[in-house]
């Protein structure tokens, strides 16, 4: 991300006031990190252009040690959408010495009153910035201990690491005491993350609540993004007209519902009217991003063919950046007329990014010209049929230290066509997205932090939920979430090592927790992955020996569409945790659950479902489950998607076709199997486990996946409401 104006500021204010060129070597490099001398004083300072936006003093409240703690009291003049221009104080410590290194830090924090209290630490220099956070959002009786890990590039432009503590919201107050910034990274911390942990099996519990019943799943959870060049990527056979036997059959026992067309950067500047037609007089495509080009071989009649043949729904992404609301419009019109219809339509696809980078370059939108432009296209494609469910793209991220492009979006669009809208378009459940620089992470603590992202994920939903409720007034009520695009996504760059991790066991685990968040969250109504094929390391099918064979992500929907419930109920899992790191994209969590469950009935409340992420990587978790007012019985059925280790794999490797070199994979210590995958590494594994009484009890092994159903009836005291 780039920095921001105001942070080189910063840097020339330290060489103003003298700091020093370099510190000498401590533990702690903060000075007076407990504030027991002053606030603004002995190292801490206040930015001038926020001064006004509240208070800082000491205060004898929420300390964790000494005498005092600091507390930041806001006013009704610090709302920003910049989380670096929020009111608090900084200290600013030279760079010189620590760069290449990866810095500790941690502190106490407390909050009253509605108040969010944030410890940052951030790059200061002409190189892009670098943000790490750590946050307390809710009150407590008692300060809150956070601990985290900023890693800082060998970049000679970075100039200093500035230290803030900030407070988040116009009332109540924040509450910080006894920091710490240091080049020392606590052992037990890293290597609880880094290395095997082979103790006894752990214990947890799952309470369901077979009467309360938190929603019908939305069968458009099971779709997937399908691009149209190349084929479809390869999917379509140009001679005969016909899908390739092998991917359709791959595709059709992934039991996808719903296939997103044209998908992704794809839609953004497709002519669908160049799809359709007699194949042989087609065009080709105009350029696309990246400036190659396609034949326009799969296009609308082909797509709707192969979604045909799996009994699956379209989604269909107009293109706004480059075509017309009257295009859209006419492709709705076309559709109905060859005996289709289509539901689901997408108006533009992340059109809040920067399209000048395209070859060649396009226009960018503001909020307002999005707003705009979403209800010329929703008027148009309306009036040509009113019965279709129209979506708004917009940007939310589940985390807080990545920098929104337009913060201004959603709420823009929302005030101003939430009649018009049916679903809230997000792209907001790729994790990690570690970028372009890699501090030399093992593959455990990587993925510890995959395995936290969907505690993020959860709450950024819940947050986006309330946000449609509190902007779109009365039309909020028949709003949806889709999430159009998600994955395990870690890398784009085929010279990076962890570019081709979306094929492992482990991102396969991450997949199914985020299955949890969208069948158990009320307001999600469509999900598709991202994406089903192609050459390179994204698809969720990718290439092997000559031909193409799913990754262990692909084993993951037909846990749920075959062995999961119609119905969600309530339920409650008590696991041992752990704190994870930030990485990527991801912030660092506390209390993550090792185990992950949702459970649910079938209409006639006889049968209880489970689907359970064992997220621990070394550790049985043995479970006992239990039904409120209902009796389990007779014996359970239990599908196991589980590997040979963390990183194992069915074997896939990308194209060495597509003129690039990839690059060798990170692999986990010390059995690592990224690079020795083949079909016998990832496994479904059915038994059939022995239910005594009213309870269940059932063992869910190392890095898995588990399917559970369970008959039950019920007792005396159980009533359905």
């Amino acid at each position: 991300m780039k920095g921001l104006g105001h942070i080189r500021d910063w840097a020339v204010l330290a060489i103003f006031l003298g700091i020093p060129g370099a510190l000498p070597a401590q533990s702690n490099l903060l000075q007076d990190p407990g504030f027991e001398l002053s606030p603004t004083r002995n190292g801490w300072l206040i930015n001038p252009s926020i001064a006004a936006n509240g208070v800082a003093v000491r205060s004898t409240t929420h300390q964790h040690s000494g005498l005092f703690s600091l507390e930041l009291v806001p006013n009704a003049a610090n709302v920003s959408t910049n989380p670096l221009a929020e009111y608090g104080v900084v200290q600013i410590i030279p760079a010189k010495g620590l760069l290449g290194k990866s810095l500790y830090y941690s502190g106490w924090l407390g909050t009253r009153d509605g108040a969010v209290s944030t410890l940052q630490v951030y790059t200061a220099g002409l190189s892009d910035l670098i943000l790490r956070e750590v946050r307390q959002v809710s009150n407590a009786s008692t300060p809150v201990f956070w601990e985290d890990i900023i890693d800082i590039p060998n970049d000679p432009s970075i100039e200093a690491i500035i230290v803030a503590c900030v407070v988040e919201g116009t009332v109540g107050g924040a509450y910080f005491d006894d920091l710490t910034l240091s080049t020392d990274l606590p052992s037990a911390w890293l290597s609880s993350l880094s290395q095997q942990d082979l103790g006894p099996a752990l214990n947890a519990s799952i309470l369901v609540a077979p009467d309360q019943v938190v929603r019908r799943v939305s069968p458009s959870l099971y779709g997937i993004n399908m691009e149209w060049p190349w084929d479809g990527q390869g999917l379509w056979n140009p001679v005969t007209q016909s899908p390739d036997p092998l991917i359709q059959s791959l595709t059709k026992a992934m039991g996808v519902t719903e296939l997103r067309f044209p998908a992704g950067v794809f839609s953004d500047l497709y002519n669908w009217k160049d799809g359709v037609g007699p194949p042989a007089s087609r065009p080709i495509s105009a350029p696309l991003p990246g400036g190659v080009t396609s034949p326009n071989s799969f296009g609308t009649d082909e797509a709707l063919k192969f979604a045909d043949s799996l009994g699956a729904n379209l989604l269909i992404t107009v293109n706004v950046l480059s075509g017309t609301a009257e295009e859209a419009a006419e492709w709705v019109t076309y559709i109905n007329t060859r005996g289709h219809h289509v539901a689901h339509w997408e108006v533009g696809n992340e059109l809040y990014l920067d399209f000048s980078t395209y070859t060649p370059p396009m226009p960018n939108y503001t909020s307002q010209e999005y707003a705009s432009v979403y209800k010329q296209y929703a008027t148009a494609m309306l009036k040509a049929d009113p019965t279709i469910q129209l979506g708004a793209g917009v940007e939310f991220s589940y985390s807080h230290s990545t920098f929104s492009v337009h913060p201004d979006w959603l709420s823009t669009v929302l005030t101003q066509d939430a009649p018009l809208i049916n679903f809230i378009s997000v792209h907001n459940a790729f994790a990690p997205v570690l970028g372009a620089y890699d501090a030399g992470w093992d593959v455990r603590t990587v993925y510890s932090s995959l395995m936290a992202a969907p505690e993020l994920i959860r709450t950024s939903f819940q947050t986006l939920s309330e946000t449609i409720d509190s902007l779109a007034g009365a039309d909020a009520s028949h709003i949806s979430i889709a999430v159009t695009e998600w994955a395990p996504g870690f890398s784009a760059d085929p010279s990076n090592r962890w570019v081709d991790h979306v094929k492992t066991l482990g991102s396969a685990l991450y997949a199914a927790s985020v299955m949890n968040i969208f069948v158990s969250n009320p307001r999600i109504e469509i999900a598709d992955g991202f994406k089903l094929i192609d050459s390179g390391t994204q698809g969720w099918l990718g290439p092997r020996d000559g031909t193409n064979a799913a990754k262990a992500i692909s084993y993951v929907l037909p846990m749920f569409t075959q062995h999961f419930s119609p119905l969600v109920v309530q339920s409650s899992t008590i696991s041992p945790t752990y704190n994870s790191r930030s990485m990527g994209e991801i912030d660092a969590v506390q209390n993550v659950p090792y185990l992950d469950a949702v459970a649910g009935t079938d209409d006639a409340n006889s049968t209880a479902y489970l689907m359970v992420v064992n997220r621990h990587f070394d550790r049985t978790i043995h479970t006992g489950v239990s039904f409120a007012g209902y009796c389990a019985q007779r014996s359970a059925t239990l599908w196991t998607l589980n590997g040979t280790a963390l990183d194992a794999n069915t074997g896939t490797q990308p194209s060495t076709n597509l003129g690039v070199v990839w690059a060798a994979q990170a692999a986990e210590a010390p059995d690592g199997q990224i690079n020795n995958g083949g079909p016998d590494q990832i496994w479904i594994s059915t038994q059939t486990v022995p239910v005594t009484g009213c309870s269940a009890q059932f063992d869910f092994p190392a890095h898995s996946v588990t399917a559970v159903q369970v008959p039950i009836a019920k007792t005396a005291t159980g009533v359905r409401q």
